[in-house]
Parts: C-alpha cells; sequence; structure tokens
C-alpha cells in the first residue's frame, strides 16, 4: 500500500500556481539550517543563477525543503529573499508525508533522493519547464548545445529547450560510482525495462545524468509510460534498501522512454560544493576553492563538523586525505606532499617562569581537539622575551586550512572570546586524564592568525591531486600558421610595365589574329586593325533587342520577380545588420603571421574585463605658453581642477539586487585592492589605500592631495610599513612615503622646476610617470637636467581592473566584470563632462585649458564616426532626387522625362538596400561602409540611369507618327533603340566598375574588403535594376506618352543642351588645334602628377577621427600632439606556442634587446622604476623561489621542473612564506611566518591577472600553465617624426622578436595601422593591374573594340595617377583607405570614359563626324552624372569628422573633377585624333563624303526592324 498511498498522495497535493504569464520555474532541495549563515551558500547560488540568465529571462522560483526550518528562520529567509517561494516537501507527499511507519527506516539523504525522483514534477506541474540547480551550484555559463560553438553570455535556457523541442537537457555525464546501485539498479533495469520500453533497447545505469544541473519539460514526466515505469521504481523499494539515487532513476526514464535526439547535453560551466569539482564547457576542472559560493558553505560545513574528526568530515573537508582515519582523530596527512598549516600567536598574561611543559601541552591538545586531528599535528612554541605562543596546526588539505583559518579568525575575535577558547584547557573542562591548565589563560590582545603552505625544499613535490590530471584548456588553441616571412615584393613601377605590356601585347595579337580570321570588306588593313572586335556589335544589339521585346511584353513578371527579389533582400537588413566600430583584426592585413598573432591576443586577452582603463587631464595656458615660467600658479590650478572634479564627478546604476550604486572618483579608481593587502592592512590597523593618480604634483607634498585624510590618521603610513615588509622580504618596495616632500608653495621657481625635472615618484612606485607623460611637448636639456619648457602638466588617472572590482569590492559585489566594465566607460564620460566644465570656466580659471583623454577614446571615436549621420543622408540624398527631377523637365511631354527620373530614383534606393540587405549576412558594416558607401552607390546608379533616360529621350523624339500603327509596336521601337544605345554602355560600366571593386578585394585588410565586396555588390543589383525595372517603368511612360502626343520635327524641337554639346564638340572635331590643346592639357595633367609622386606622404592623423569641435577632440588633439608624440607605451606578447619553462632565456634577452634599441626610451625619457625590468627578471629576482637553478645558466633562470610550481606562487595573493626579517620571527620555529609580496609585483605592477591561463587566473596549481603573456616596452615617440620613421621601428622590432624563434609579436594600435603600410604598395599596384586588365578584358567582351578598350584602359590608369599626385595638393597623406579609394576611380572613371567611346564607335561617317555625333548623345548624361555624383557626395563637406572630409569627400571630388576633365575635354580630343575606326565600310564612308552631307544630330538612328 506504501507507494500507491505514496503516488495518490502526491497527486492528491494541490501543485503550486505560476505567477501570471510565467511558464517556467527554477527550483532547489535547500538543507534548511539553523542560523541566518547557513543561506548564504543559498544566497551566493541565486547570484550565479542571475548572471548565467539572459535578462529577459521569466521564470519562478521555488525552493523545496523537508519541514525542519524553524517557523522564524522560514519567515526571516524569505524576508531575505523575496522573490523565492519556500516550499514544504512534506506538503508534497515528501519527507515521510504520508506512511509514517516507514518514516523511521529512512535515511535523510533516501527521501531527498525520492522526492527528487518522483515527487518533484507532480508539485510542479502547472509549469511548462523547470531547471533544477541545487544550493550548492554557482552557475557560471549555460553553454552551448553540446557540437556548436560556445557563445559564453548569458542565455535563455527555457527558449534554448523550446527552439530544439528538447524534453531534457544535462550538464554532466559521468560514471555511476556507487556500487550498490550498480549491482542491484542494473539488474532489476534487466528484468523491467522490457515491460515499459516500446522497443528493444538496453538500458543500464553505468553512465548518469548529473541532476544538480537539468532543465527538463515537465509534462514529459507526466506521460503514462513514464509514470508507470516511476511507479515500479517505488515498488520496488530500491531507494531505501539500496540507496538508489535520483540521478540514475531519471537517467534510466529517460534512455528507456525518450527520443534520442530531445535529450542533449548543454556544454556548462559550473561549480558544484558537496563533492568539490568544477565544470567548464561539460568538462571537468580544478576547483576553485576560494570562490565566494565555496567559503559561504565550507563555512557552513565546518560549523556543522566542529566537533568531529576528519573521518566524519563530508568530502570538501578531506581532499586529499583518505576517509578511512582513525576514528579518535586523524593526521589527515597530505598526499600532495606540501604542508598546510594554521598559524596561531597569541600573548598571554604570564611571566616565562609561569610557562610549564603542562602548559604548551594542554594548549597542544585543545587545539588539536578544535581541529579534529592527532595531538601530534599540532605543535607550539614560546618566545621568551613577551611570553609569546606560537600555535602551529598542520592540517591535511588547503580546503581545511582555510576553513580552520576563518574559523580561528571568528574564535580569536578579540581578547575575551579568545579567552573563552582557552578555557577548555583548563582542568575543570578538559578530560581528567588529560594534560590541562589549573588556572585560565589572560590574553593582552587578538592572536595573530594566517596560513601556510609549505614544500619540502629537497626535491619539488608532485602536482597537487585536486585538479584532474588531464583538463582541457579553458580557451582551445589557436591553430598556428607558418613563421612570418617577409617576402621580397615586386616595385610598384615592374608590376604596372608589366601589366601595361601584357595589355598591349595581348591587344596587338588579337589584332593581328582578327584580321587573320575575318574577310576584310571594303576597309585597308589600318582601318580594319582600328575597328576590329572580338565580338560583333550585331550580335550586342541583337541580344538586346531581344531583351527589349520581353521587357515590354513581359513587363509583369519581370517587374513582380525581380521587385519581390529587392524587398526580399531589403529585409534581411535588421535582422542580420552589424556595425563594427573598429577593432584591431579589422584594421590589420588579415594574411600572414601579423593576422594570426592578432586573433591569438583577441582570444586569450579578455580585455573587456581584465584592461586596466585610464584617463589624461591636461592643464595648459590657453596661449599656449610655458607653464614653466610660473610653475606654481599652473600647478595650484591643477590641484584645483583635480580636487574639483573628484568631488562633483559620479554616476549611479542599478545592480542585479535591484541597489542603486553611487559612483565615484574612489569607488573605481586603482587602489591595489586584492586579498594579500586588504590582509595585511586588516593586520596593520585597517588602513584605507589612496587611488593612483601620477601627475607633476608628484614632486611636491601635494601629491598627497586625494589622500589628506590618510595621512591625517596615519592610514598612509600603515600602507608604507607594506612596502617597508616587502622590501624585507626581498621584493621591490612598490611604495613611497610622499608625506615627507616638501610642498610647492614654499618653493622658488627654480627649485620647483628642479624638482619637476627630477623624475617625480608617484606614491605607488609602479604607477610613476615619465617626463614625457608628465609635461607636454616639454624641452629638455640633458646637460643641465632641467626642463627649459612644458607646454602641459598632465595628470593620469587609472581605474582598477573591472574584474579584480567585481572581486575585492564589496560595493560590486552583485555586479559582473562585464557590466562594471560599462560602468567604468560610463564614468570615463562623466569625467570628460567635468573637465569640460572647468575648460569652459574663464572665471575660476582664466585664461587656461583643461583637456581630457580617455584610454577608450580610439573606440569612441569609431564608435561615433560609424554612427550613420541621418541629417547628411537626408539632405543629400533630397538633392540628389530634386536633381534627378530637375534636369529632365521640360515643356514638351513627350521631352518631359521628371516622373521616370523620380520612379528610377526610387527603384535605384530599393536596390541599394537590398544590396545592404544580401550584404549584411555575409559581413559585418563599419564606418567606411556607412559613411561612404550609400553615396557612391547612389551615385553610380544614377549615372545608369542618366544614360538611359538620355537615350530614351532621343528615341522618343525620332519616332514619327505614322511609322508603326499599333501603341505597343511603338513602345517596342522606343525601347529597342534605347536598349540598345543604352544598355551596352551601361553594362560596360557596371561590369568594369564590379571587376574593379571585387578585385580590390585582394588588399588584405578585412575592413576595406567589406568595403569593396559591398560597392561591387551594389553595382551588380545597380545593373540588374538598370536592365528591369528601370526599362519597365520607362516603357510604361512610353505608352503614357505616345497615346498622348505627336511626332514634333526636328525643325520645330526645342533646343536644348543636347544640341549645344552637339554643336560645341563639333567645332572641336574640326578643328586640329583645339584637339592638340586638350591632348596638351592631359599631358600637362600627366606630367605634374607624376612630378608629386615623391612628394606624398606615408601616414595617417588619428585626430582626423574625432568629431570636429568637440571636446574630445581637443583631448586627443594634445594627446597625441603633445604627450604622444614624446612618449608611448607598447606591448611584446609572449604567444600560447611559448615553452615558459624552457624559453625564459629568449623572452629575457629579447625584451632587454627591445628596450635597448634605439627606439627605446631611456634615462630621464624613460619611467624606470618596474618598467625597467620584465615581469620574467622581477620573479626570477625572488631570493625564496626557484631555488634548484641548475645548469650553465642557474643564476638566471628557474629550473623547468620548478618554474610554474615557483611562479604561481610568486602571483598568490593569498600564499605565505617564511621571512627572517619578520619581527615575530624566533631563530628556529617553524610557526614564524611572513608574507609573499611576489604578488603585488605580478598583479598590480606587471598586470599578471590579465595573463592567460589555461584553468584561469585564479587557480594556482601546479599545472595551471601560460597561455599568453605580455610585457611592456617603451617608446620614445620624439624618434618618430614620420609613417617612414614609425615603419622602420616596427621593421626593427619585428626584426627583433623574430630573431629568438618563439611565439613573442609586437602587440597595440601603432603596429596594426603601420602594418598595413609594409606592404600597401604592392597589393595596391597588383590590384591596379588585374583590375586594368579586368576592364579592358570587360570592354572587348561588350563589343568595344581592340583599340577602343585600350584607350579606356588607359585613360582609367591616368585618372587614377593623377589622383594619386595631386594627394600632396590636397595635404591628403597616402594610406588603406585612401589606396582603396584610388582603387576604385579606376571602376568609376569608366562612367565617364566608356559612354563616348562606346557613342564614337556605333556612329557612322568620317572620324570627326562620329565624335561630334558622339559627344552630342552622351557629354551632357556623363555631366549630369558627374555632377549627380558629387551632389551625392557634397553633404560629406559638411560632416563633423575631418576623417569624413579628407578621405572620403576630397579623394572622391578629385575622382569627379579628373573624370569629368578626361572625359569632356581630353578624351574627345584623343578620339578626334587616334579614335577607333568605325565599323562602317569604306565605300559608305567615301559616300558620305563625297556627298558633302554632313550627319545631322538626331538623323541617323538604328534601323531596329531590320533586326
Amino acid at each position: 500500500m506504501w507507494p500507491s498511498l505514496l503516488l495518490a498522495a502526491a497527486a492528491a497535493a494541490p501543485p503550486l500556481e505560476p505567477r501570471p504569464g510565467v511558464r517556467n520555474v527554477v527550483f532547489t532541495l535547500v538543507k534548511g539550517g539553523y542560523t541566518h549563515q547557513d543561506f548564504d551558500t543559498f544566497e551566493e547560488r541565486n547570484r550565479c543563477l542571475r548572471r548565467s540568465l539572459a535578462p529577459h529571462t521569466t521564470f519562478d522560483s521555488v525552493a523545496f525543503h523537508d519541514g525542519s526550518i524553524e517557523p522564524s528562520l522560514l519567515r526571516a529567509q524569505q524576508r531575505r529573499f523575496p522573490e523565492v517561494r519556500f516550499v514544504s516537501a512534506v506538503d508534497h507527499a515528501g519527507f515521510g508525508g504520508v506512511g509514517a511507519a516507514h518514516a523511521d527506516s529512512r535515511k535523510n539523504y533516501r527521501f531527498m533522493c525520492e522526492f527528487m525522483s518522483l515527487l518533484w514534477h507532480r508539485a510542479l506541474r502547472r509549469y511548462e519547464y523547470a531547471m533544477r540547480i541545487d544550493e550548492d551550484v554557482c552557475m557560471q555559463d549555460l553553454g552551448s548545445w553540446e557540437g556548436e560553438p560556445q557563445a559564453y553570455k548569458p542565455r535563455d535556457p527555457f527558449e534554448m529547450m523550446r527552439e530544439r523541442g528538447r524534453v531534457y537537457a544535462f550538464g554532466v555525464e559521468t560514471e555511476e560510482r556507487h556500487e550498490e546501485t550498480l549491482s542491484t539498479f542494473n539488474p532489476w533495469l534487466r528484468t523491467h525495462a522490457p515491460l515499459h520500453a516500446k522497443s528493444d533497447v538496453e538500458v543500464d545505469v553505468n553512465t548518469i545524468f548529473f541532476t544538480n544541473v537539468f532543465i527538463s519539460n515537465i509534462s514529459w514526466w507526466a506521460r503514462p509510460e513514464v509514470q508507470s515505469f516511476l511507479e515500479d521504481v517505488q515498488k520496488s523499494n530500491g531507494i531505501f534498501e539500496h540507496r538508489w539515487g535520483d540521478a540514475p532513476i531519471q537517467t534510466a526514464a529517460l534512455k528507456l522512454l525518450a527520443e534520442k535526439d530531445t535529450v542533449a547535453k548543454l556544454q556548462s560551466s559550473y561549480l558544484h560544493l558537496s563533492l568539490a569539482n568544477a565544470f567548464r564547457d561539460g568538462v571537468e576542472v580544478p576547483f576553485e576553492t576560494l570562490h565566494p559560493i565555496a567559503l559561504a558553505f565550507w563555512h557552513r560545513v565546518l560549523s556543522e563538523t566542529s566537533s568531529s574528526n576528519c573521518a566524519s568530515h563530508t568530502a570538501p573537508l578531506c581532499m586529499g586525505s583518505s576517509n578511512s582515519s582513525a576514528a579518535n582523530g586523524s593526521s589527515c596527512e597530505a598526499v600532495d606532499g606540501k604542508s598546510y598549516k594554521v598559524l596561531v600567536t597569541f600573548i598571554a598574561s604570564m611571566t616565562l617562569d609561569e610557562v610549564t611543559p603542562n602548559t604548551t601541552a594542554a594548549i597542544q591538545s585543545l587545539f588539536a581537539a578544535r581541529a579534529s586531528v592527532n595531538d601530534s599535528a599540532v605543535q607550539v612554541a614560546v618566545e621568551a622575551a613577551s611570553v609569546s605562543f606560537h600555535v602551529e596546526v598542520n592540517l591535511p588539505s588547503e580546503v581545511e586550512m582555510l576553513l580552520m583559518q576563518i574559523a580561528f579568525d571568528e574564535e580569536f575575535a578579540n581578547a575575551s572570546s579568545t579567552e573563552r577558547f582557552l578555557d577548555g584547557a583548563t582542568c575543570a573542562a578538559a578530560p581528567p586524564s588529560g594534560n590541562c591548565l589549573s588556572t585560565p589563560l589572560s590574553v593582552a590582545q587578538a592572536p595573530r592568525v594566517s596560513a601556510l603552505v609549505s614544500t619540502p625544499p629537497a626535491a619539488p613535490p608532485p602536482s597537487p591531486t585536486a585538479p584532474p590530471p588531464v583538463a582541457p584548456p579553458a580557451i582551445p588553441p589557436f591553430p598556428l600558421l607558418p613563421p612570418y616571412v617577409t617576402e621580397t615584393r615586386l616595385e610598384s613601377s615592374y608590376i604596372m610595365a608589366a601589366t601595361a605590356c601584357a595589355i598591349f601585347g595581348c591587344a596587338l595579337l588579337a589584332i593581328v589574329a582578327t584580321l587573320a580570321l575575318r574577310k576584310v570588306e571594303g576597309r585597308d588593313v589600318v582601318q580594319a586593325a582600328c575597328s576590329a572586335t572580338l565580338v560583333r556589335k550585331e550580335i550586342l544589339h541583337e541580344g538586346l533587342h531581344v531583351w527589349s521585346i520581353i521587357i515590354v511584353q513581359h513587363r509583369l513578371v519581370v517587374s513582380v520577380v525581380v521587385f519581390a527579389f529587392f524587398l526580399a533582400s531589403s529585409l534581411l537588413l535588421p535582422f542580420h545588420y552589424h556595425l563594427e566600430t573598429g577593432t584591431q583584426s579589422e584594421w590589420a592585413p588579415s594574411n600572414g603571421q601579423f593576422a594570426r598573432n592578432l586573433k591569438v591576443a583577441e582570444q586569450y586577452l579578455d580585455e573587456s574585463v581584465t584592461s586596466r582603463p585610464d584617463c589624461f587631464f591636461l592643464m595648459k595656458a590657453t596661449d599656449g605658453s610655458n607653464l614653466l615660467d610660473n610653475p606654481k600658479h599652473y600647478l595650484e590650478n591643477l590641484e584645483k581642477a583635480m580636487r574639483q572634479i573628484r568631488a562633483n564627478a559620479h554616476i549611479s546604476y542599478t545592480d542585479s539586487e535591484g541597489t542603486l550604486i553611487d559612483v565615484r572618483w574612489d569607488t573605481v579608481c586603482l587602489k591595489l585592492e586584492h586579498q594579500l593587502v586588504n590582509h595585511l592592512l586588516a593586520l596593520l590597523g585597517g588602513a584605507r589605500i589612496p587611488c593612483a593618480n601620477p601627475s607633476p604634483l608628484d614632486a611636491f607634498y601635494e601629491s598627497t592631495w586625494h589622500f589628506e585624510d590618510q595621512v591625517a590618521d596615519g592610514s598612509f603610513q600603515t600602507v608604507s610599513r607594506i612596502g617597508a615588509l616587502a622590501e624585507q622580504a626581498g621584493t621591490t618596495n612598490q611604495f613611497f612615503d610622499s608625506t615627507s616632500l616638501p610642498s610647492y608653495k614654499n618653493l622658488t621657481d627654480e627649485e620647483i622646476i628642479r624638482r619637476l625635472s627630477d623624475k617625480p615618484q608617484h606614491w605607488l612606485i609602479g604607477a610613476s610617470k615619465s617626463l614625457g607623460e608628465l609635461y607636454g611637448n616639454m624641452n629638455y636639456d640633458v646637460e643641465s637636467g632641467l626642463l627649459q619648457f612644458a607646454e602641459t602638466f598632465n595628470l593620469q588617472l587609472f581605474l582598477d581592473v573591472p574584474a579584480e572590482m567585481v572581486k575585492y569590492r564589496p560595493i560590486f559585489k552583485n555586479t559582473t566584470a562585464e557590466q562594471l566594465k560599462e560602468v567604468s566607460e560610463l564614468f570615463l564620460l562623466e569625467l570628460s563632462r567635468q573637465a569640460q566644465i572647468i575648460d569652459e570656466d574663464e572665471i575660476n580659471y582664466p585664461e587656461l585649458s583643461l583637456s581630457f583623454y580617455p584610454s577608450n577614446g580610439p573606440e569612441r571615436m569609431y564608435a561615433e564616426i560609424a554612427a550613420a549621420q541621418s541629417t547628411i543622408f537626408a539632405v543629400g540624398y533630397s538633392i540628389m532626387f530634386i536633381f534627378a527631377v530637375v534636369i529632365h523637365a521640360a515643356r514638351s511631354l513627350r521631352e518631359n522625362l521628371m516622373l521616370p527620373a523620380a520612379v528610377g530614383y526610387f527603384l535605384i534606393v530599393l536596390s541599394n538596400v537590398s544590396a545592404y540587405g544580401l550584404l549584411s549576412v555575409a559581413v559585418d558594416f563599419n564606418h567606411t561602409m556607412i559613411q561612404a558607401l550609400p553615396f557612391l552607390a547612389l551615385g553610380l546608379g544614377m549615372d545608369d540611369l542618366f544614360i538611359i533616360l538620355s537615350h530614351f529621350r532621343d528615341a522618343l523624339s525620332s519616332m514619327p507618327d505614322g511609322e508603326v500603327t499599333k501603341a505597343n509596336d511603338r513602345t517596342l521601337k522606343v525601347m529597342s533603340s534605347t536598349m540598345v544605345h543604352a544598355g551596352s554602355a551601361v553594362a560596360i560600366t557596371s561590369a568594369c566598375n564590379a571587376c574593379v571593386f571585387f578585385l580590390g578585394c585582394i588588399i588584405p585588410i578585412p575592413a576595406l574588403q567589406h568595403f569593396m565586396l559591398g560597392a561591387g555588390l551594389i553595382v551588380t543589383l545597380n545593373y540588374l535594376c538598370a536592365m528591369t525595372l528601370i526599362p519597365v517603368g520607362v516603357s510604361l511612360w512610353c505608352d503614357f506618352v505616345l497615346q498622348r502626343t505627336t511626332h514634333v520635327p526636328a525643325a520645330d524641337r526645342t533646343w536644348s543642351l543636347d544640341d549645344l554639346s552637339g554643336a560645341i564638340y563639333r567645332v572641336v572635331a574640326f578643328s586640329m588645334p583645339l584637339k592638340l590643346c586638350g591632348v596638351a592639357i592631359g599631358v600637362a595633367l600627366l606630367v605634374t602628377a607624376l612630378a608629386l609622386f615623391p612628394s606624398v606622404e606615408y601616414g595617417y592623423e588619428v585626430t582626423d577621427l574625432a568629431r570636429r569641435g568637440s571636446y574630445l577632440e581637443k583631448g586627443i588633439h594634445d594627446a597625441h600632439t603633445k604627450m604622444f608624440s614624446q612618449h608611448q607605451v607598447s606591448t611584446v606578447i609572449f604567444g600560447p606556442e611559448m615553452d615558459y619553462p624552457n624559453d625564459q632565456t629568449a623572452m629575457i634577452s629579447t625584451v632587454r634587446e627591445l628596450k635597448d634599441s634605439k627606439w627605446s626610451a631611456s634615462g630621464a625619457l624613460s619611467r624606470g622604476t618596474l618598467t625597467t625590468d620584465s615581469w620574467l627578471e622581477l620573479f626570477l629576482q625572488v631570493e625564496d623561489l626557484c631555488v634548484n637553478r641548475t645548469g650553465l645558466e642557474q643564476t638566471i633562470v628557474c629550473a623547468p621542473e620548478d618554474f610554474y610550481r615557483d611562479f604561481n606562487i610568486w602571483r598568490r595573493p593569498a600564499v605565505y612564506v617564511p621571512i627572517q626579517n619578520d619581527p615575530y620571527y624566533i631563530p628556529g620555529s617553524a610557526a614564524t611566518t611572513g608574507f609573499a609580496f611576489g604578488s603585488l609585483t605580478a598583479n598590480v605592477a606587471k598586470l599578471s591577472t590579465s595573463f592567460a591561463f589555461k584553468y584561469g587566473n585564479d587557480n594556482y596549481f601546479n599545472n595551471n600553465t601560460m597561455l599568453l603573456s605580455f610585457e611592456v616596452v617603451e617608446l620614445n615617440a620624439a624618434l618618430i617624426k614620420s609613417t617612414t620613421e614609425k615603419i622602420q621601428m616596427v621593421k626593427d622590432w619585428k626584426t627583433i622578436c623574430g630573431a629568438s624563434g618563439k611565439d613573442i609579436f609586437m602587440y597595440g594600435w601603432l603596429f596594426t595601422q603601420i602594418e598595413q603600410f609594409l606592404e600597401l604598395d604592392f597589393y595596391f599596384w597588383t590590384a591596379v593591374a588585374l583590375s586594368a586588365s579586368a576592364i579592358f578584358i570587360v570592354s572587348v567582351l561588350v563589343g568595344v573594340s581592340w583599340a577602343g578598350a585600350f584607350i579606356i584602359c588607359l585613360f582609367a590608369l591616368l585618372i587614377l595617377i593623377e589622383i594619386y599626385g595631386f594627394l600632396y595638393v590636397t595635404s591628403l597623406k597616402y594610406q588603406s583607405l585612401v589606396a582603396v579609394s584610388m582603387l576604385s576611380s579606376l571602376g568609376i572613371s569608366v562612367e565617364f570614359i566608356v559612354h563616348p567611346i562606346a557613342a564614337f564607335e556605333f556612329a557612322e561617317g568620317s572620324r570627326n563626324e562620329r565624335l561630334a555625333e558622339a559627344m552630342r548623345r552622351t557629354a551632357v548624361p556623363v555631366l549630369w552624372g558627374g555632377i549627380s555624383s558629387f551632389l551625392g557626395v557634397i553633404m560629406m563637406a559638411f560632416s563633423e569628422f575631418q576623417y569624413v572630409v579628407k578621405y572620403f569627400f576630397i579623394i572622391y571630388v578629385l575622382i569627379i573633377g579628373f573624370g569629368l576633365l578626361n572625359g569632356l575635354v581630353v578624351l574627345p580630343c584623343v578620339l578626334g585624333i587616334v579614335g577607333p575606326c568605325s565599323s562602317i565600310t569604306v565605300a559608305q564612308v567615301q559616300k558620305s563624303d563625297s556627298n558633302g552631307e554632313s550627319k545631322q544630330s538626331g538623323t541617323r538612328e538604328l534601323d531596329v526592324s531590320s533586326l
């Protein structure tokens, strides 16, 4: 009856009701407790959960309990966790709720198994999905489905389940290790599984799904076959007789009854406390012993087991020890070869004579009993001078050491609590047979408690046992490319010469072949050669004629299909659009070793949470005068300004608990708050730590301006004592007592200047700045050692690393590192706002200027410049629309094309948007695509529209009324003439543009490749629009016009611009002097451009990226021109292929060579201090580490087998080592300890917390190896005055890194920007050569003669050369974006060249007549196209960014200007002299000339009826 009663009671119990609109629940079973602190683990579990879930995730939170929690405590926890519903499992038939007769025979664990396998889903059946997260689990990342790439971001697990239709998701699958379960449950399954399975399937529980974390569809558990199986499990009584757990039961049910594809693994990352294991990406990794949830959990366990021996401890308390220890107290000796000790020092109020062996024995027994160890594990020593007792408690594992330290810290909080503890050693409390004290001990003050991990010096110990022997790295190793080799590239002149010879040779051979294969029809050899074509025009005209028939007769089908395609493509844009604001890898060459290095750095350095933000305040006189003329005045104003900003700058945000957090200067500044410093300060009086903000004030007492309170109450002197202790321990002292300095107010100007010149030292020595960083635009006299000039005084404020602030500052306990990074960025904006207030305050700061430069300045510039400027777009597009409509206005309806122009405009915009939609699927957008591509795309599309409308007007005007009777036939004739004339020209320009843009993608810079890819795709879709939708619209207009108008004879037509252009060019065509003048203009332009080539400079101006007139621009300008032009810091990275234990010598020598090179800052221009030595050298300088130095380099490097052990000790804040200079030192006493100060150097000065480690930077086990580290090298920027010198510096430093033969490389924006120049010429001129070849090939393929194609190609190159040379005139520097724009000019210039040439070859008559006719047809459309393109980019001239004006507007104006000049002036003159011959026969030409008839404009049209 029991199983039936149980399930019936569970079914009868009312289920939990969800909140309105909520379908999901997160639940757990809390163990309960007796105090408020017993729920600290549960609180930390909730914090972890909130951080791991997406903000929009909606769910109820339910905590079941066994009903044993006191009502008052339960009410208190309900107030503490208002979002959690505490529910007694007893109310849902759990924990003996029914069947009391069976209750006594069950263990509490078995009750839990019963509830979590059979009853939980019944209580939660009103929900759709449930996620179990146990109270001792800290969920860090839900992860992605197995087999999919990890996203490492908060997710909605319930939505993930719905999307895939899963019924169950687990985090870990592991072996079942409970022997009784394996020996009883598996046989039971073999018997009962066939009764429930739908098919033959063998099920066992040799492997099980961990149920401490899972997500499930609740309705699946309610299925009849599932309930039937669970009921049989209950009837078997295996849960209570054999301790079948909920994990094997659930696993068996799922394997037996669930569809295979509905059960899946999530690659989760979480900590599990009760078994002391941790998982990352679904794989077990070393356990994080110092995680907040771990400390809370162990505190609770310790309080529950304080009177137990080691054998009764839970797993975490006996890590590394045997659980079968003796019952009377375990020695639990460590198995990893290390000693784990808790050290207690207290001074007793007694004389030395009163101390007897019985006294020490009683204390030994008392501490052994408290720690649950044998007496032999405790040593007691007494210092004679002060009667100080030193107690050393040996423990079996690090975990127990930490727990014991926590317990002693609480028990020995003050003298009275210590005395109560020591009362346990008196005879009244101690066992009669044991050692005891006759009188209680008195103490003067609270004991000193510390911990010690030591390693036997004789031989290196084996690796700790806590981590698994093999564990995957946190980040997969990045595949290495072959070693970087600088190839010998051909000079650009050789490339172009070879290309020209190839094109000319191909053209010559092709002409000869054409003449040999074709019949010469009445022409001489010269005429036939210059008019030879690869494809006959008749074939192209026939194809265009057929296409025009399709357009007219199937307008609806064509328009619907193409319009639907454009619309569907456009709809992709909002779903896939992503703007890349400018990462280094986007602007660096994507091929070769440098690209690999960038990806490695971006992969392993999580800069969002491990970089240290900072900012500079630069104060100067508004007239730029020398601040040293009155240094006291400017120092005083600098101090006043900084005090004002510190007092007023603040922001607020709401953390995950809903608490409003006020963030100020001292809240986020760098102040050395990490575990070791905090512990030391607590021992030394609880001093507060000042901020790190070096400035010229560091030379004086006024450097204490921001920590005056700490100086007044003696706290700062306590901080200085830490430095003294560090120095005693053999570690570099990082603290400088600036209170001993004189005040500048009491010094003369000469004394002030001398102190300013003497490299002021900050209180945090590692933060001290070089002279080049403290004084902008300075002049330093090396001989006298004095500053002669300083334009700015600079103060730098360091903000702390977000990940470190979250770890050590209580105010941020409910904030993630990623969120805190955003908070830091907002605070930088607030600092900028406060600085701007002072800069604009002419009353309190007369004739002073204060600029501000944040470390995220470049990112802010890229973000601002990448943001689309809606006003510029709206005005620019409006101007283009108005222009397109107005130029097609006319009084005659037949000639008025305003409506077709307006419709064509919107169709081109649609095609552009559809191209953006397709592009968004493939690539990320960047600022070049946002700022320039829209205008370029519209201009190219409008050029095609103008050509089509121009030829349409001619065809429509020349259509007689009575020639064709049917309206449809008349429209067909007009459209055929239009497409035959305009289609070939549009095809040539579009194909050439597309080829040039696509070929430009060979320049291996991703951002520019995306730009060229976008431009090529836009041109392609513009062509599709020009050949489909625009002709359809024009044909409809043609129907309308032909039905309502009559033909107007040529003599009666209104005079037009076409007539004017025809008249002008007719004069030019028949005047040899005018043609020679035009050619002379072209030659003069070419010669001038070539003469300017050597004067064009390489480079870029960082200040161009800032918004013009903004406060940020001022800061960027001052920082780069006055400070970074003197001193910069570069990063050298040791990559993932480094073998650190064996590559130490190479690392040290490489860094030394870099710092000894001529480009490095030294002497007064260097920071000195800790920057001089690398982190590896500082590590090796510690005498107590790497004591087994062997081999030839024994005085330099660490023994490879000792490297990681001692390195992790050096950087670990919580590790303690003995020192002999400790004031508490007792000779011969193992209890004497000091602190390992190496972590101050490693984590603060050298940022080792930002290194990439295999198991994360909080893991200090021996097998936690480095994946990547870095060092800084100071650059003497004053030596670098030009981009050429920067290029040489990069080459020199790359040579030094490469010579090491190791995975060592330079990293940073400077190297990224310069890298593109190293091979830019090669890639640019290669792309030019390929593009020129493509233009030539495309031209001959669409019917242009070989000679005509050669002229098109030649003029495209001439325009590019002219633009390049005139960069010097416009003060533009040659760089990657300029190169791409010039490459674009090859395609864009074809728009100005190909139309006249195509019309020239198509026309009939003599060369002069054909020139006049061709220019009559094309000059105005080409002019309109140039003007429209100019109007398209004119708004960029008003951009707020100089970058847009210089590198977009000016470049495209040059392209348009030189294109029009060559297309309308130089080209016609060249055609009139050496233009290709006509395709008509010699006889026709002679007949025409003999008649003396001049071909009048518009009198010759193609007879399409004959085609």
